[in-house]
């Protein structure tokens, strides 16, 4: 059996899947004593994203009781394997305690030796003390020894490891060094190992300071320090390791998420801390279901939602997470279950179903800036409702997270307020620092007026993103003067911070803004390809002619609109930020009170299409990028309305170079049959082709391009619109006088024949079917165009077997063996032929006129390159013959090649026939052959399990 499966390719006997349970630590947050410590931010959710793809499942635990603690270390159906402190700790008299702070409660102090109790009790091996600081009374004492003492507390208490570092450091930093100890863990290296190794990687690359934005490096390796006593190993072997983006269980837990903006989702938002998403995870951990997030506009609800939901996604804590942006659109309860019953499998129009399939699931709801809606207002009863659904949901169980800038009197009283502070000073610096590097500003943050900046912002991260960015063309002074004047005011910090932005833009820029904002999801880059490309492209020409600067450069207008916050990156170009979308609507109501001039839009779309196609043509020339394929066919439905722009609007060349390069990906995407319907449609609401006497129009020449991509629809043979086109064409081929044609016509032609002969053929109209075909073969012999005479002689011997018309088929099928001039065809062409009439033969049982096909085949050159297709079909003809000896010699043949590929389909359909063969000589004699046809290496047919 081993050997057998190792000729199967499969893994030989002993092996396994390398891949362990994964490493579970538990990451204990406490911010008791928070005005006490030096650092109170947390950067715990970023050690969540797992960079190895296996082997590390990081849990959050904040801000609970000494009781919860303990059930979670007891739940023997998700064992423990490491706590992660990250708290204060105080001594007593050289007794170190912990500090837990359950919420509404005072903290609640624990010895270390009746947590490392615990730890014991519960077969949990090691206790990492991320300690925010070591206090003795209300003062801080110095690491080193504080941790020792931890150290000694642990092993009174009979745990043999704790590491932890020997001074008290900020969270990023502390972060980075367990995080390496974890991954070395993974490794498959012992614990004491696992810091060894973690120090020598700290050590060979310096820490920079997260802090400043110019490098000041420093060493972080001396901080490890591992008090050990057992050896621990957690892997047998080393996990497999991926790059973040890569990894497996981020890219589940996204597939789970709907309506969320992957703009506000790692690693496309810069963050300064989790502290605020952490403590929300910490309500939800202690059972409240139900949490409002309030706070100013841009300081942060929408993050927190998001890092919150992808969280639960990433620890299947639930099955979908589902978000709905009120700032954007109001949703009725009909809507939202429309958009969420696809998500369950079912129809959008049974929101019945959907509502009761939810009650069985496990979901995140997220009401993302959830208006007030007075009793006036038209909405109120949609507005009832959904409160009403809201109920629902937490009375089921489900996880709602709902974000405004204050709690709504009428919300439901289970849930809890969660109030957004402002960041704290050095996570104002952190995010800062972040800025200046990212923008190429490294050093600014050393201008005597940074703090003063930092200050204006007040602690608010959508200000200070978007401001930090402006200090490449201003003071440091003259920026903290220009967000005073421009900020101050009663309107929302949003639109007081665009329309700053907005009055200094040029005109034209903004112009080009409001057209590239309507489309969903828009890649900028797709635009700046075209417009800037060496060889000029007129419509993107006229476009920038009409907002009045034919010379400009769009790589300047990308540039404005990047510095002044209209743009966000994601991981293969950027898009409009999604939070400026209303203001821009509102501003383009305002330039274009009638709607946008329709030359206008024709330029745009003109140029749209085709960065589209270029994108798409990059694509396909060996240029592979599965990401950037997915964001083009996500985004398909946003690309349609330009297409058909073009199309109904007479730019037929532009509109088919574009569907003909973005079809391929469709097509490997196994969508090839939404563009033939999408095709089909656009015909039904165009008029019929004018073809007449004379040179053909391209309108009509561009609507048999269209109709020949709609055939692949289902229906389409019975469709208004193809068959009208049809009698049309077929008119028109009739009249044509072959000795007349020219090239040009010779090719409409061809093209005609390649509509009708199909649709005449699903409409079983096989005369008119080979009366177009006659057409298609005279008029290429007459050109020497010997694959389309081919290609037509196919045709009609397919005609004439439907017919039943045998005699005919064969002569038309024995032309192409026959009279085709083969010497220029390249390599590989003849053979193809002549398997293909082989096989066209022997599919409709004539063996002998195969037979001599196939002897034809196999005097050629290049027939070796059909390998166990020939073989096959040789042994095909030998077994319907009734040649079952000499079948099998051929069949052998093929099942060794097999056997040797790992090829079980096809072994076990060659099986099959080798038991026919068997029933029909006799088992011994059938034997006696395949064992004088197979090497004794070789696993036999009735060996096959």
């Amino acid at each position: 059996m081993a050997a057998l499966q190792q000729q199967l390719g499969g893994a030989p006997q002993g092996s396994e899947d390398t891949r362990q349970a994964p490493l579970r630590i538990l990451h204990v947050v406490s911010r008791a004593h928070r005005e006490a410590l030096p650092f109170a931010s947390t950067d715990a959710l970023a050690l969540t994203m797992d960079p190895s793809g296996f082997g590390i499942d990081h849990e959050i635990f904040a801000h609970a009781s000494w009781d919860a603690l303990c059930r979670r270390l007891a739940d023997r159906a998700r064992p423990v394997h490491i706590v992660h402190y990250d708290g204060p700790v105080l001594l007593d008299e050289e007794t170190p305690r912990v500090a837990l702070d359950p919420p509404g409660e005072e903290p609640v102090l624990v010895a270390v030796t009746d947590l490392a109790s615990a730890l014991v009790e519960n077969r949990v091996t090691v206790l990492a003390m991320d300690a925010r600081g070591y206090f003795e009374g209300q003062l801080p004492v110095a690491a080193a020894p504080a941790l020792a003492a931890v150290a000694r507390a642990a092993r009174a208490a009979r745990l043999g490891n704790v590491i932890g570092l020997s001074h008290v450091t900020d969270p990023w930093t502390s972060g980075r060094c367990f995080g390496l100890v974890y991954g070395q863990l993974t490794a498959g290296l012992t614990l004491g190992r696992a810091v060894v190794e973690a120090r020598r990687a700290l050590r060979e690359s310096a820490e920079t300071s997260r802090f400043t934005s110019h490098p000041l490096p420093f060493q972080s390796w001396p901080l490890l320090v591992h008090y050990g006593g057992q050896h621990v190993r957690f892997f047998d072997a080393a996990q497999p390791r991926l790059p973040p983006e890569q990894s497996p269980s981020l890219a589940r837990a996204r597939e789970r998420l709907w309506g969320f903006k992957a703009t506000l989702l790692p690693p496309f938002v810069e963050d300064a801390g989790d502290r605020q998403a952490v403590a929300v995870l910490g309500l939800l951990e202690q059972g409240r279901r139900a949490v409002v997030v309030t706070g100013r506009a841009g300081i942060g609800k929408t993050h927190l939602a998001h890092r919150v939901a992808l969280y639960l996604a990433q620890r299947d804590i639930i099955e979908f997470a589902f978000c709905f942006d009120y700032a954007a659109d109001f949703y009725s309860v009909g809507s939202m279950l429309e958009m969420m019953a696809p998500v369950l499998g079912l129809e959008p129009d049974r929101r019945g179903e959907a509502r009761a399939a939810l009650r069985k699931r496990r979901c995140c709801f997220v009401l993302d800036d959830l208006p007030e809606i007075s009793d006036e207002d038209a909405r109120a009863a949609d507005s009832a409702a959904l409160l009403d659904l809201v109920r629902e949901w937490i009375a089921d169980g489900h996880i709602v997270l709902i974000t405004g800038s204050r709690r709504l009197a009428a919300l439901p009283s289970e849930l809890v307020e969660v109030e957004l502070e402002a960041l704290f000073t050095v996570e104002q610096r952190v995010l800062g620092a972040l800025l200046l590097r990212a923008n190429e500003l490294v050093g600014r943050d050393r201008d005597e007026d940074w703090p003063k900046l930092l200050a204006t912002t007040a602690g608010h991260p959508f200000l200070l993103k978007h401001v930090v960015p402006l200090l490449a063309g201003q003071t440091t002074r003259e920026l903290v003067e220009e967000i005073g004047r421009r900020t101050s005011g009663g309107r929302s910090l949003f639109d007081s911070f665009y329309e700053w932005q907005w009055a200094e833009m040029p005109r034209h820029w903004q112009d080009m803004l409001l057209l590239a904002s309507e489309v969903g999801g828009l890649f900028i880059e797709m635009l700046m390809v075209v417009v800037d490309r060496n060889e000029p492209f007129e419509p993107a020409k006229k476009l920038l002619a009409a907002f009045g600067d034919e010379k400009a450069a769009f790589s300047d207008g990308f540039s404005c609109w990047q510095r002044s916050g209209f743009l966000t990156r994601l991981a293969h170009g950027h898009v409009v930020e999604p939070r400026c979308l209303p203001f821009l609507g509102d501003k383009r109501k305002q330039r274009f009170p009638s709607g946008v001039e329709d030359d206008l839009r024709l330029a745009f779309s003109q140029t749209l299409c085709e960065g589209l196609r270029m994108l798409s043509t990059h694509l396909q020339r060996g240029q592979g990028d599965p990401e950037l394929t997915r964001y083009l066919l996500v985004n398909r439905r946003h690309w349609v309305p330009h297409l058909e722009r073009l199309w109904f609007r007479g730019e037929h060349r532009g509109f088919l170079l574009t569907k003909h390069a973005f079809d391929p990906l469709l097509r490997q995407a196994q969508l090839g049959g939404e563009s033939a319907a999408w095709s089909l449609d656009v015909l039904a609401r165009s008029p019929a082709p004018r073809v007449g006497h004379g040179e053909l129009p391209d309108a009509a020449l561009a609507w048999l391009a269209l109709a020949i991509d709609a055939l692949a629809a289902r229906g389409a043979s019975e469709a208004k619109a193809l068959v009208e086109g049809a009698a049309a064409w077929d008119r028109w081929a009739r009249a044509l006088a072959l000795d007349s044609l020219d090239n040009r016509g010779a090719a409409s032609l061809q093209r005609v024949a390649t509509f009708l002969d199909p649709l005449y053929r699903a409409r079983s109209d096989w005369r008119a079917a080979i009366a177009i075909n006659e057409k298609a073969l005279a008029i290429a012999e007459r050109f020497g165009a010997w694959p389309s005479v081919i290609h037509a002689l196919k045709a009609l011997a397919r005609c004439h077997t439907e017919l039943g018309e045998p005699e005919k088929t064969l002569s038309y099928e024995q032309k192409i063996v026959d009279e085709i001039p083969y010497t220029d065809a390249p390599p590989g062409f003849q053979a193809q032929q002549l398997f293909d009439v082989a096989m066209a033969r022997a599919s409709r049982g004539a063996y002998p006129e195969a037979r001599a096909v196939v002897d034809r085949l196999s005097a050629v050159d290049d027939a070796n390159r059909f390998g166990d297709m020939l073989d096959g079909l040789k042994a095909d003809l030998d077994y319907q013959e009734g040649s079952f000896v000499e079948s099998i010699r051929h069949y052998c043949v093929i099942w060794k090649r097999a056997v040797q590929k790992g090829q079980r389909r096809h072994l076990e359909a060659l099986q099959k026939r080798f038991h026919e063969i068997e029933q029909k000589l006799g088992s011994d004699e059938c034997y006696r052959h395949i064992d004088a046809n197979l090497p004794r290496d070789i696993v036999r047919p009735r060996e096959l399990l």
